[in-house]
């Protein structure tokens, strides 16, 4: 168990270290960038323990290097949620989003 929670702790610190670099970021870095936190999500939810607020300030923080690109990464994010009908874990997203 030490051995994830040590996972958990290093992705979160690539997360804040990859965010707080510097002032822009190709299409490619928003993409993983993007991945790493909403599989974050995916993991928290479930083992039922989303942490909204931070994962909120990260998907704020990425979303301005380049709104449009985020915009269309959280919409293709957003189109396979609700495909999956999972309206608890889609209710949960939002939630995310709205901070």
């Amino acid at each position: 168990m030490e051995g994830t929670h040590n996972y958990r702790g290093d992705a979160d610190d690539e997360i804040e270290r990859i965010l707080t670099s510097g002032t822009s970021m190709d299409h490619k870095l928003i993409g993983r960038v993007f991945e790493m936190i909403v599989s974050r999500f995916d993991r928290h939810y479930t083992e039922g323990s989303v942490q909204a607020s931070q994962l909120s300030g990260w998907i704020y923080q990425l979303r301005c290097f380049d709104t449009t690109h985020f915009t269309r990464l959280m919409y293709d994010w957003l189109t396979r949620n609700l495909l999956e009908r999972n309206q608890e874990k889609t209710s949960r997203a939002l939630t995310m989003l709205v901070g």
